[in-house]
């Protein structure tokens, strides 16, 4: 997995799956405010994207605002959150 947050067409993060942690909250540790910005979370064989329910709650307070992914009938959701 991979997951990259941008804002204003600029990337601000970037993070990878790791055996501690998500690709999502790798992409957060920098513990910067990214009010407005977007997340994409990619698995980088094809497949589901949706971030899990603790990486979703770390999403929201980091004060991302939308979250880009795929879902299980592999399409591609941008949802805001």
């Amino acid at each position: 997995m991979a997951a990259v947050v941008a804002k204003g067409g600029a990337i601000l993060s970037v993070g990878v799956n790791a055996r501690e942690n998500h690709a999502e909250q790798r992409a957060l540790r920098l513990h910067r405010c990214f009010e407005g910005a977007t997340i994409y979370v990619a698995r980088t064989t094809g497949g589901i994207s949706k971030p899990c329910p603790d990486c979703l709650d770390k999403i929201k307070l980091a004060g991302i605002s939308t979250i880009v992914y795929v879902d299980s009938l592999r399409e591609i959701v941008k949802e805001r959150i």
